[in-house]
């Protein structure tokens, strides 16, 4: 074996190594020799390109171009906030704000506790664009201890009951936690906004 085998065997090994690695390939492209990395999972892409990219500059003894391949990651609806404030024609309103992508939005309900706050998570969810045929049946309230709740809620359409659950700072956060945990799978099928 000469030396530039060698190196490119010992690359392999150290770059089999990052995290998320599935394969590691070397393609021949005149005086260049491309290095070819796919990825899953969720890694920090910045670390593992510095990183390969260091190992290259160590190892081989010639010019190399790294190319990563990872697959994207979808995005993911976020809670942004949860707040309760003083409605327009009096009382309280539950405020669930959601982010997905580079798009935001607000849900609104009358305060009143779990059920409600899974209810003005759903309508920040529409608001997204999120066509959610489930309604919010109940929320029920499992620990409410100071600075802590944990919440169950329970939602149901013509084709089979979601049920989520989530802890928060407070029942309106764990509720909209609890909202998006229920319906999760069903927004990974949905074209949301962002």
């Amino acid at each position: 074996m000469n030396g530039e085998a060698d190196g490119r065997l010992e690359l392999e090994l150290e770059l089999r190594r990052l995290p998320g690695t599935v394969s590691v390939g070397f393609r021949e492209r005149g005086a260049v020799v491309e290095v070819q990395l796919v990825l899953a999972g969720d890694v920090d892409l910045s670390d593992v390109r510095s990183r390969a990219e260091a190992s290259c500059r160590r190892l081989l003894h010639r010019d190399a171009e790294l190319s990563i391949h990872a697959p994207a990651r979808p995005a993911r609806v976020r809670l942004l906030d949860v707040a309760v404030r003083p409605g327009e024609t009096g009382g309280e309103e539950v405020e669930v704000h959601l982010a997905f992508g580079g798009t935001r939005t607000i849900g609104r309900a009358r305060a009143g506790g779990a059920v409600d706050a899974a209810r003005a998570t759903v309508a920040a969810l529409e608001r997204l664009g999120a066509q959610v045929p489930f309604a919010v049946e109940e929320a029920a309230v499992l620990d409410d201890r100071r600075g802590d709740a944990v919440v169950l809620v329970f939602a149901s359409p013509d084709s089979g009951a979601r049920y989520g659950a989530a802890g928060g700072r407070s029942v309106e956060q764990a509720a909209a936690r609890a909202t998006l945990h229920a319906l999760n799978r069903h927004l990974a099928t949905q074209p949301l906004a962002g």
